[in-house]
């Protein structure tokens, strides 16, 4: 229901607004009347409404100076301002506080049937959009930890390409700044039991990002493996020294309250600046290097700028590796996959010393990487729900030919999958999924039906498709429906609610809205336009 007050010194005015009402508008609910402006105002106090039917000359506080004294309280409220007086000063006032319409009396029923009318669809479509709106907070919100995720991970890889993506999505600019690593110490964790290791470690990250929040739209990642990814932005080079300290003695602190509120121990490792995206995973591995090597300094919080690069053993990540093994995955070359991983996998255990954390540790990401290619899989493959399994496997590894065993096997299932997908669609397929979609548009099709017909997982066929077709299953099922909704527009017979359902839509207004994006008119501009 749409709550509504009406605001009229005149007894009669108020009756006929009231019989209008409950014929014509079932889903107004008239909370109130009003005899003057401070009845008004007191009134919207208690109800809110989303109408006010407002008379201009009322007894002491006036039509407009009500108006303008509850518009500081609500923006989103609707006015109708009923008045005898044609003056212009009052509609100028009237215009200024966003009024939806100015009527002269006497107001005849037709005209407040056209204007309450509009006003209501305003207010519904204003509706719809706050609750897509809502829900797009409330999905973003659960994704946001993923998006965390992927974020870090992508700057553990120096993927670029996703860092903007993710980053985008969650409206941070992370162009130019420098990196913070921030590890728990593991030996001081006073409990031997991972439940309670684990709760530490969530509360300590809620910690963290809380007392953190001043340095937003600063990025800080979840724990990963009990390093924590912190990414300060910062691009004029005069204030890079005045940042850094300042986050300096504030990780100082963050440090010092872990240690006597959680009793574990914490350090940091902080990177040089970067000036731009590519350079962020310099700044990365800076970082990497001095939390893996912290017991060198004597001090749990240490900037690579201040230490002689020298003096550490350095690690450095392999990236172009990495890239060699999932392209090779996805591609389904399985042994030159293999051989790929092995290069991997000797390099990080020599340079490691074949220390098992340190090497699990810089493999997670590709372990990831891995993860996250199921996801263009089908997820209900037996086999791979055995991989998806095999995550704690994966974390509970003890020794170096553990962690090898189970990259060889998921390597070897993953790049099977695919190198069966890329077998099993062909032109063909895609020519029978164009056929199944031409003559199914008029049904509430969606990517996975298509999918499900040709036998292929949605993700492999989406990226397939638009491949073949340089557009999206979407799109391309959108110029269907509004193709044939042309054709249709053109036959007098039908009307623009008919024509909706009978190509696929279910909600008339939302097919205009497709309909006009696509074409550049309405139904019935379009319709008007080629009879005329």
């Amino acid at each position: 229901m749409i709550r509504a007050i009406i605001a009229d010194d005149e007894f009669l005015e108020r009756k006929v607004f009231k019989v209008l009402i409950s014929r014509y508008f079932k889903e107004i609910e008239l909370v109130a009347e009003a005899e003057n402006g401070r009845q008004a105002i007191e009134l919207f106090d208690i109800h809110r409404p989303e109408l006010i039917i407002m008379d201009v000359k009322m007894p002491g506080i006036d039509g407009i100076e009500a108006i303008e004294e509850i518009r500081k309280r609500s923006s989103r409220t609707k006015f109708i301002i009923v008045s005898a007086y044609n003056f212009f000063d009052y509609a100028k006032r009237a215009l200024k506080y966003g009024i939806e319409d100015y009527l002269l009396k006497p107001v005849t029923n037709e005209e407040y049937i056209t204007v309450i009318g509009k006003v209501i669809e305003k207010i519904k479509n204003e509706r719809e959009v706050n609750r897509e709106n809502l829900e797009i907070k409330e999905k973003f919100k659960s994704m946001l930890p993923i998006l965390e995720m992927e974020v870090a991970v992508a700057i553990m890889l120096g993927d670029i390409k996703k860092i903007k993506q993710y980053t985008s999505l969650m409206n941070i600019d992370i162009n130019s700044g420098f990196i913070a690593i921030g590890v728990i110490n593991e030996k001081s964790f006073i409990s031997d039991n991972e439940i309670t290791q684990n709760l530490t470690v969530n509360k300590i990250q809620e910690y963290i990002k809380g007392v953190m929040t001043e340095f937003k739209p600063c990025f800080i990642s979840n724990f990963v493996s009990n390093k924590m990814i912190f990414v300060f932005p910062c691009n004029t080079e005069d204030k890079v020294y005045e940042t850094k300290k300042y986050i300096c003695e504030k990780l100082y602190k963050i440090k010092n309250s872990i240690e006597n509120n959680f009793k574990v121990k914490m350090h940091f490792g902080i990177g040089d600046t970067y000036s731009s995206l590519p350079e962020i995973k310099n700044s990365y591995n800076q970082a990497l290097t001095i939390v893996n090597n912290i017991d060198s300094f004597g001090i749990d919080i240490v900037d690579y700028g201040d230490i002689k690069v020298e003096v550490i053993n350095k690690f450095e990540y392999p990236y172009d590796m990495e890239k060699q093994i999932i392209e090779k995955v996805r591609l389904g070359i399985t042994e030159e996959a293999i051989k790929a991983f092995i290069k991997i996998f000797d390099y990080t255990s020599e340079r490691l010393e074949g220390n098992v954390k340190k090497v699990k540790f810089e493999l997670l990401a590709l372990y990831f990487a891995l993860s996250r290619m199921i996801y263009e899989l089908d997820k209900e493959d037996e086999e791979l729900k055995d991989f998806i399994m095999s995550k704690e496997a994966y974390y509970n590894a003890n020794t170096l030919q553990e962690i090898y065993y189970i990259f060889e096997k998921d390597i070897r299932t993953i790049s099977g999958k695919f190198r069966e997908e890329r077998n099993s669609i062909s032109k063909r397929t895609l020519s029978y999924a164009v056929q199944y979609i031409n003559e199914n548009y008029m049904k509430e099709i969606k990517l996975e039906d298509v999918a499900r017909q040709v036998h292929v997982s949605p993700n492999y066929f989406s990226r397939t498709f638009k491949t073949e077709y340089k557009q999206s299953f979407v799109e391309y099922l959108t110029r269907i429906r509004i193709e044939a909704a042309k054709k249709m527009i053109l036959k007098a017979d039908k009307s623009i609610s008919d024509i909706c359902w009978e190509v696929g839509y279910n909600d008339p207004n939302y097919f205009t809205k497709v309909f006009k994006k696509v074409t550049g008119q309405t139904p019935s501009e379009y319709r008007e336009a080629k009879t005329n």
